[in-house]
């Protein structure tokens, strides 16, 4: 083989292997994947954080230190507050995604949930137990709504039922993870364990929220540009429709609901 030959063997492979370069480069990241994901995590640990209360409820020893055993009226108030409080910041607090932009509202509100917990461990009294449940409300009472903005934000419509499907799962997985390993825990270390444990491992969606979500892809360091080109399209199409669409007045809407029947 020439000299000639033996260069222009070695440079073929050294070209494919840039050219396999250059496509792999050319390939849409799955960021918006993993941001829905985070909001999974995110909502799973607001519901290991709510769920102890059904379990200390229970709890023979709980209930001796408050004061509240055999006490139907304080132990239903207990859980009550907690609700009354969370659909209210639901409604009041959901602006927030507008207003700091999703990323830092969630981050504001997870310090909220554990400074809650926190409080409840500590616990030494029935109204102080209050105090907390109270807290803990408004807390997780903000992300729900929050999180939809992200989703808003980061997925085309036609992705977006999947997307709301995957990060609301963890309505569903986060009782079924807590219950028992609350008891357990319960049974094991006492009541209090059960507020120390969902303190401590609220760090672990601050984290993820903090370091590896942003508010739209164009802001996230790792979306590269085929992701946020197919984002970005899907979301001006969006608009595009939205703006060719008429409003109907009080009055045609009133007449289709009562004879616009199939």
């Amino acid at each position: 083989m020439t000299k000639l030959g033996r260069q222009a063997g070695q440079i073929r492979p050294a070209l494919g292997d840039r050219l396999a370069t250059l496509v792999e480069t050319t390939k849409p990241t799955k960021q918006r994947v993993f941001l829905v994901i985070i909001l999974f995590v995110t909502l799973l640990f607001s519901f290991l954080d709510r769920i102890n209360m059904s379990v200390l409820l229970a709890d023979t020893s709980f209930l001796s230190e408050l004061g509240i055993k055999n006490n139907t009226v304080k132990m239903g108030l207990v859980m009550s507050v907690f609700l009354i409080i969370y659909a209210a910041s639901n409604i009041v607090f959901s602006p927030l995604g507008d207003l700091l932009g999703p990323r830092k509202a969630v981050l504001t509100c997870l310090p909220v949930w554990a400074a809650a917990m926190l409080c409840g461990s500590f616990a030494p009294t029935f109204a102080w137990m209050l105090v907390s449940r109270g807290l803990l409300g408004l807390g997780e009472g903000m992300p729900y709504s929050v999180q939809m903005k992200f989703v808003k934000n980061w997925f085309p419509p036609l992705e977006r039922g999947k997307a709301n499907s995957v990060w609301q799962f963890g309505l569903f997985a986060g009782p079924a993870i807590a219950i028992p390993f609350f008891i357990w825990q319960v049974n094991r270390f006492g009541w209090r364990i059960s507020f120390v444990v969902p303190t401590a491992t609220t760090i672990i969606p601050f984290l993820l929220v903090w370091y590896f979500t942003a508010d739209h892809p164009r802001d996230h360091k790792w979306v590269n540009e085929p992701e946020r080109s197919h984002i970005e399209t899907g979301l001006r199409r969006e608009l595009e429709a939205e703006a060719t669409l008429t409003t109907a007045s009080f009055g045609e809407t009133l007449r289709s609901f009562i004879f616009n029947y199939p």
